[in-house]
């Protein structure tokens, strides 16, 4: 069968399916079967599939009619310029994630500290971790989860991308004995009682261990300013990501810590996204 003619029926197949980009999830699990560009399917489209292709693609779209996440299925998921491996154990990279990372870089810039020490609480694939370390070789990165499974992804990743990172198992901050210039986390910040109205891709696949915050999406959140203190470095930063709606709650909550300099970063689609602070020693 024709590239042309497979991506019709997949096309007509996944949205039967209710799926919303349809035609986006054929495009990318078809070019990913056959190993080429998404490019490659318009300029071959007259081009035979080999039956080994075909048995590839066939499996893909029967994963996609069922909502299960395309990053998942082609276990492949890109943050930061870079291609990182995912499955179920790990949350997939968002890119609003990546404002996280520019502002990170930007404060490690600024630093007096030519080596500075960066810990990323709650890594999953590493994502955070590894754009740090790529971008600024000279830091010692550590990274840490509560879960083993994706302190394996996680490291799976380092290797896979080059970079020399110190992972930790751990509950946020309690298995770490360093202190660091910047402390930067994405936490799971979705209220406990919205997790079952989350689309069917992230709800039945995505790990609820990195979605779930609690009763109002800030317990995580609220523990980790609490513990960030003292793992911070005199006029060290806390950088975190939250969720819509959060922002005056985790603002306050950062100054009843003592941290002052607070700065918030809105998404590509101007929604608050993330919050900086620094460590006020003595009031300063």
């Amino acid at each position: 069968m024709t590239i042309d003619l497979l991506l019709r029926d997949a096309k007509h197949l996944l949205k039967e399916h209710g799926i919303a980009d349809f035609a986006r999830s054929a495009e990318i699990l078809l070019a990913h079967a056959i190993q080429k560009p998404i490019l490659y399917l318009v300029s071959h489209h007259q081009e035979d599939v080999s039956e080994k292709q075909f048995e590839c693609f066939i499996k893909y779209l029967d994963q996609r009619k069922k909502s299960k996440p395309i990053a998942y299925i082609i276990r492949e998921k890109e943050f930061y310029s870079h291609s990182y491996y995912v499955d179920e154990r790990v949350l997939i990279p968002r890119p609003e994630t990546e404002i996280l990372v520019d502002e990170v870089l930007a404060q490690l810039n600024k630093l007096q500290n030519e080596f500075p020490r960066v810990c990323d609480i709650g890594t999953g694939s590493g994502a955070i971790a590894i754009s740090l370390k790529k971008m600024f070789p000279k830091a010692f990165v550590t990274a840490t989860d509560i879960s083993l499974g994706a302190i394996e992804v996680a490291k799976m990743n380092a290797t896979k991308l080059h970079v020399d990172i110190e992972f930790i198992e751990s509950d946020l901050l309690h298995s770490v004995e360093s202190q660091f210039d910047v402390i930067v986390s994405n936490l799971p910040y979705i209220p406990s009682q919205d997790i079952l109205k989350l689309t069917d891709d992230i709800q039945q696949f995505e790990p609820h261990l990195a979605l779930d915050g609690g009763d109002q999406g800030l317990d995580l959140i609220r523990s980790l300013i609490e513990q960030a203190y003292d793992s911070l470095s005199s006029h060290g930063i806390l950088a975190l990501e939250f969720g819509d709606g959060q922002f005056s709650k985790v603002q306050k909550l950062m100054e009843e810590y003592a941290f002052k300099d607070i700065v918030m970063l809105r998404d590509l689609a101007s929604i608050p996204r993330a919050i900086f602070g620094k460590k006020t020693i003595n009031g300063t």
